[in-house]
């Protein structure tokens, strides 16, 4: 990651190494008020990573929304524009393993309170690309 410059460079290479060694870092549910985004975060040394996901898109469990660095102005990034397909696989399916009880629970409450909540047309244009969720 050190070759990394911009913050969004840093983040797209973060996500990638998370994705090369998915059990080298501390996995954690970030808390979140909003019901239509959760966040998981990933931990490793002073790197912390934070990856929002949106439950119950498109007839999948969730998909990803953007990624950031704790701390790091300007760090957002696009996941499915910025990454690697085999990164976001890798990522997907270390996040449904570890987080299943907390997914389930997201899809069950995602309906329940904003107005972006009850309006499910965004969450039927198409979702994560190529993502197994």
């Amino acid at each position: 990651m050190s070759t990394a410059t911009s913050p969004t460079d840093r983040t797209v290479a973060a996500f990638e190494a998370i994705a090369a060694d998915v059990h080298s870092w501390q996995w954690a549910w970030e808390p979140r008020e909003s019901f239509t985004k959760k966040a998981i975060r990933a931990t490793k040394g002073n790197t912390i990573c934070l990856v929002d996901i949106h439950p119950k898109v498109d007839h999948r469990d969730w998909v990803f929304g953007g990624a950031y660095l704790r701390g790091v102005d300007g760090s957002g990034t696009n996941i499915d524009d910025t990454t690697s397909l085999a990164a976001r696989q890798a990522v997907a399916a270390h996040i449904t393993a570890t987080f299943a009880a907390e997914i389930a629970d997201a899809k069950l409450h995602v309906d329940d309170g904003s107005i972006a909540s009850r309006s499910t047309n965004w969450r039927s244009g198409g979702g994560s690309k190529e993502q197994p969720s």
